[in-house]
């Protein structure tokens, strides 16, 4: 899949930037978790995107556990999608 490429592919941490096109094809290869996830950062992060709120918090809002967050939240800093600023306070990177 798109989403496992992404993951094998030796990119720069630098690099935060994706196109629109290539996102929304990322997208479609997230499992349902992952796509809620992404979907509730997108709509509660601020003007800057910052989002302050701690993974137990989204886990309750979501109806996930907490290790599943987790999981989610590593593989999307992994691919430069989110940035962990401090427990609680993450930006999107997209």
């Amino acid at each position: 899949s798109a989403f496992q490429k992404l993951k094998t592919t030796n990119i720069k941490k630098d690099i935060v930037l994706i196109d629109r096109d290539s996102f929304l094809r990322l997208l479609q290869e997230f499992n349902s978790r992952q796509y809620k996830v992404i979907l509730y950062l997108f709509k509660n992060s601020n003007e800057q995107k910052l989002i302050v709120k701690t993974q137990s918090e989204i886990a309750e809002k979501l109806e996930l556990s907490t290790y599943s967050i987790n999981k989610i939240f590593k593989e999307f800093i992994k691919l430069n999608i989110l940035g962990k600023i401090k427990n609680g306070k993450y930006i999107l990177l997209i």
